[in-house]
């Protein structure tokens, strides 16, 4: 029987040892988990951008990258332009995307150099700002959890493009939730706001900033499916979906527009249809869509949005 010193000292031995190993396991398998997760990423990416490509619409950018090791998968994109046949589509010089290893189904992602936004019928909107960001996670939910947010943000159609009644805000925030009994929840929120010269808003407003909030309830929210918005919008439409108006407040300067009521849908060409009762000057008329465009009261304020 061994009793001496060299005896006594192998547990001191194990002791010193053990973390070490422990440590190795840990970070190998962290490792390993991180390169399955940057695999699958850029997996479904190809995967979905060669579905949009087959459906008709287009999926480009000049560079991806990621990473983050070891608890991050950060997605940076250069170039990217991302359309579905019927018109909708984004396109930025750059995009930032970064999930937690934790937490792989929440993503935060931002716009660092501004981003162009294309609806059916040619329109387009570029925003610009101090900061584009936003999040998106619970995916599978429809709609999903989801928000974006502009700082000092500024808006434009471009030369040629139909004027947008917002020219600048301090803030916009736009926010989805999902909700019980098949229904969604929809918020925007814009704070500081400028019109742009020309339009019902900017009389409305008179040189004063105006805010606006809307707040809304989306029906028949699973049926929100497909690939691209035109075709989520189309299902959801088929399936008698419809926006309902819990609160819309216009305010500026000593004017503004009031309304609490009514429903919005998509006709039978894809563009909203629907009656707003509104108190507009200190008298009630309706916010109407109809025929390809927008009235308040008999006044025509623009066209209506086609949504696919």
């Amino acid at each position: 029987m061994n009793s001496g010193p060299e005896a006594s000292r192998k547990p001191a031995r194990l002791g010193i040892y053990l973390p070490f190993a422990v440590a190795l396991v840990l970070i190998a398998g962290g490792s390993g988990a991180w390169l399955w997760l940057r695999s699958a990423s850029i997996a479904d990416v190809g995967r979905s951008a060669a579905a949009l490509r087959a459906a008709g619409g287009e999926a480009h950018w000049s560079r991806l990258t990621v990473g983050g090791y070891p608890f991050y998968l950060d997605v940076d994109a250069e170039d990217v332009r991302l359309a579905d046949a019927s018109g909708w589509g984004l396109a930025a010089a750059a995009v930032r995307g970064e999930s937690s290893l934790f937490e792989p189904d929440r993503w935060l992602f931002a716009f660092p150099s501004g981003v162009t936004l294309a609806a059916p019928g040619g329109g387009r909107l570029t925003l610009g700002g101090a900061s584009l960001h936003g999040g998106i996670d619970h995916m599978e939910a429809r709609p999903p959890r989801a928000s974006f947010e502009a700082d000092q943000a500024r808006l434009s159609t471009g030369s040629g493009g139909a004027p947008f009644g917002l020219a600048r805000a301090a803030k916009i925030g736009l926010y989805l939730r999902p909700g019980p009994g098949g229904e969604g929840a929809l918020l925007l929120d814009v704070t500081g706001g400028g019109a742009a010269p020309g339009g019902w808003l900017a009389r409305l407003a008179g040189g004063a900033p105006l805010s606006l909030r809307l707040e809304g309830v989306i029906s028949h929210a699973p049926a929100l499916a497909g690939l691209g918005p035109a075709a989520a919008l189309r299902a959801w439409s088929a399936a008698g979906g419809a926006f309902e108006i819990r609160k819309l407040a216009i305010s500026a300067g000593p004017g503004g527009v009031a309304a609490e009521g009514g429903a919005l849908s998509a006709d039978a060409d894809g563009r909203l249809q629907g009656s707003v009762p509104v108190s507009f000057g200190g008298r009630s008329t309706n916010l109407r869509f109809g025929a390809g465009g927008v009235y308040l009261g008999p006044i025509r304020v623009g066209p209506a949005a086609k949504l696919f």
